[in-house]
């Protein structure tokens, strides 16, 4: 089916995870209500709490920068110097916990791309 009923932090909630689903859900936002993660945790003008016509435009934005033609040489370009570096140090510490170490970088650059969004979301809001 693509979707199961739960309890999420003792709320009734409906998971879904098949990509037909997931595409429904996202192209209906005026269908579905978002409670969490709340707006108190991540903040009102977070990309996840967005909703509406500044979801959308913000969405069509992501997409279609993501989509363009060198967007993937761009982030390439961004994101191999913090691998190489991070492959140079997990060489000297010999043995290392992939996953842990993983999540490290991942984080990491996670958080430089989220820097850029919020920097275009305050430009949307405020103009600048």
């Amino acid at each position: 089916m693509g979707f199961y009923k739960t309890h999420l932090f003792g709320s009734p909630s409906i998971v879904v995870y098949s990509p037909s689903v997931c595409k429904f859900v996202l192209h209906s936002s005026e269908r579905f209500k978002q409670e969490w993660p709340t707006i108190e945790a991540l903040g009102s003008k977070s990309v996840i709490t967005l909703q509406g016509e500044r979801h959308t435009l913000l969405k069509n934005f992501l997409v279609n920068a993501l989509n363009h033609r060198d967007s993937l040489t761009r982030t390439v370009e961004q994101v191999q110097p913090s691998v190489v570096a991070a492959l140079e140090l997990w060489s000297k510490k010999g043995k290392i916990i992939a996953k842990d170490e993983l999540r490290k970088v991942i984080y990491m650059r996670v958080k430089d791309i989220c820097k850029y969004v919020q920097l275009f979301i305050n430009y949307l809001s405020y103009g600048f």
